[in-house]
């Protein structure tokens, strides 16, 4: 796995900072991402998130074509759990029943390529525009220089952070976990990891339910210290051919950040008289 200078995600607490337009309110957290390519000119990013798009949607036909018969258009319930494992769900049949209920409604008993979309999106969550900001370290110090940004619930189940995190990433991805260093570990070895958080659904790590529990998890040490938490990521190959510097596994630090500031009371009265 390769450690890449000055590529890093931070995840916190967010109190809601008018002047940055995010209208959010206090009860969500920020995921950051800095990266080279967030850096870049504007029309260069959305040139590489809109590469992204239809790197997923290639990635979506390849893991239905690899697990359905030779020909076929649809799943039949052995093989959409073979294909839920590919896209980081547990292989079981009662949640692919519970998939069949939802999204399979052309063949009895089976998911055909259109609907394998719509199992895609309620697992990885639809693939939003992205959201820049190059002002954040009006919230944090360390948050320096362009980023991309997302946001969710406090009380969300922790795996869908996972959703985020690839949401962020600014190519294709295969797989994606969160790690915890099990001893001081600055070199980033993942022989000194843990997962915590590897799949969308069912169980993570003792203590973490909730976003907000990965959030306060995060925020007791710096990544590369007992505890600390790094993201594992592993690129498509179209993703790999986008970005080679990353390796075919990438480990991201995820640097916590305790809740920001909200604005002081005269900058809420001054707002609030603004806006008469």
């Amino acid at each position: 796995s390769v450690v890449v200078p000055g590529v890093e995600y931070s995840f916190s607490p967010y109190y809601d900072v008018p002047e940055l337009g995010f209208d959010r309110e206090r009860n969500f957290c920020m995921l950051t991402l800095r990266h080279p390519r967030v850096s870049a000119a504007p029309e260069e990013r959305a040139a590489v998130y809109g590469q992204k798009r239809l790197d997923r949607e290639q990635r979506v036909r390849d893991v239905f074509r690899k697990c359905a018969a030779s020909g076929a258009n649809s799943l039949d319930v052995p093989q959409l759990c073979e294909a839920m494992e590919r896209i980081g769900m547990p292989a079981v049949e009662a949640v692919a029943h519970g998939l069949l209920q939802r999204h399979g409604h052309q063949e009895p008993g089976r998911i055909t390529s259109e609907e394998f979309f719509g199992v895609v999106n309620e697992v990885w969550g639809r693939v939003p525009d992205p959201e820049f900001s190059g002002e954040l370290a009006r919230l944090h110090e360390s948050l320096q220089g362009p980023q991309v940004v997302a946001f969710i619930g406090r009380e969300s189940p922790v795996n869908w952070v996972l959703r985020l995190v690839r949401n962020l990433w600014p190519f294709a991805l295969k797989r994606v976990a969160i790690l915890r260093n099990v001893e001081d570990n600055l070199e980033f070895d993942i022989q000194r990891m843990e997962t915590v958080v590897d799949t969308y659904e069912g169980t993570a790590a003792q203590g973490l339910t909730h976003a907000m529990d990965l959030a306060l998890m995060a925020a007791q040490q710096p990544a590369g210290a007992k505890g600390g938490l790094v993201i594992r990521l592993v690129p498509t190959f179209r993703g790999f051919s986008h970005w080679q510097d990353g390796g075919n596994s990438t480990l991201v630090p995820l640097q916590g950040l305790a809740e920001n500031s909200g604005p002081s009371v005269f900058q809420r009265v001054g707002g609030w008289f603004g806006s008469r």
